[in-house]
């Protein structure tokens, strides 16, 4: 559930109306500790984009599922597709990063310098499994 209410009420809005509420608060000796309280700004709420429509994921889905591709494209594919990792990750993904016990892929994004954990999902992380499986037979 979002803090904004259905587009209702915008992160500048509601911090722009507690600026007010704030000096109200302050105003008052017995309300001031409410003031710890609240927050100093709002983050901006970001939506999803739907990338691909129906006929896409479809066409995408069938091509995943073919036998056309290789287990080691399949896992690359699912994993750029659900995750959103910079290719420049997956290229550089190590499987010392994958931590199968914990379900996490731990990374240090190339471009930001900034760790990152996601959440290891059976369909990648078994694509990954199979790929890694085959290329060692």
């Amino acid at each position: 559930m979002s803090i904004y209410r259905n587009d209702y009420f915008k992160p500048t809005t509601i911090t722009s109306k507690l600026s007010g509420f704030r000096q109200f608060l302050s105003a008052h000796d017995h309300t001031n500790q409410l003031l710890l309280e609240l927050p100093s700004r709002l983050p901006n709420e970001r939506k999803i984009i739907e990338v691909y429509n129906e006929q896409e994921l479809i066409a995408i889905n069938n091509t995943l599922s073919s036998d056309s591709l290789s287990e080691r494209d399949i896992a690359i594919s699912k994993l750029l597709m659900e995750t959103g990792l910079r290719g420049i990750n997956v290229c550089e993904l190590k499987l010392t990063d994958i931590y199968w016990d914990k379900d996490i892929i731990s990374i240090i994004q190339d471009k930001t310098k900034q760790p990152l954990n996601i959440p290891l999902r059976n369909s990648y992380g078994n694509a990954i499994a199979d790929s890694e499986r085959t290329s060692r037979q």
